[in-house]
């Protein structure tokens, strides 16, 4: 009988001395293909694994991530928490309509609008309402052909 594995056992493998191999790919299919990077900072890596999409806190680079993908994964995330907090209606929005700039059409319409891990429950709604305003305003879809 195979061991099992989980996707924390895959990537530590990867970041352990690149011993992936010892883990079969099938077991990788399973998994819910969308990673959260939580603080790691060898996004090369978690790109080629062959994951669909990459979450990202907002220390992140989003644009060097969006150079790193080559259009080759979704990503989400990257929107400040501290923002919904302390940001003003005009902060949030340029932050957003910034995000949307960078990552939407560079990375060929495959980017997720969304906070870095969670819209923090002392957000004022009113900044969180803004934050949605502002993806729907700036907010790009690839062209109908």
């Amino acid at each position: 009988m195979e061991a099992q594995y989980t996707a924390k056992d895959y990537i530590a493998a990867v970041f352990n001395n690149g011993q992936a191999d010892r883990i079969p790919i099938r077991t990788m299919q399973s998994f819910s293909r969308i990673l959260d990077q939580a603080g790691v900072t060898g996004k090369e890596v978690l790109v080629s694994l062959g994951v669909d999409g990459l979450s990202i806190d907002a220390p992140a680079s989003l644009k060097k991530l969006v150079g790193i993908s080559n259009k080759g994964i979704v990503i989400e995330g990257n929107f400040p928490g501290e923002l919904y907090i302390e940001g003003t209606k005009e902060q949030i929005e340029e932050k957003v309509k910034e995000s949307v700039e960078i990552a939407a059409e560079p990375n060929g319409y495959r980017y997720i609008l969304c906070s870095g891990c969670q819209v923090p429950d002392t957000a004022p709604l009113e900044n969180v309402r803004t934050f949605l305003e502002a993806g729907h305003r700036y907010g790009k879809r690839p062209p109908v052909s």
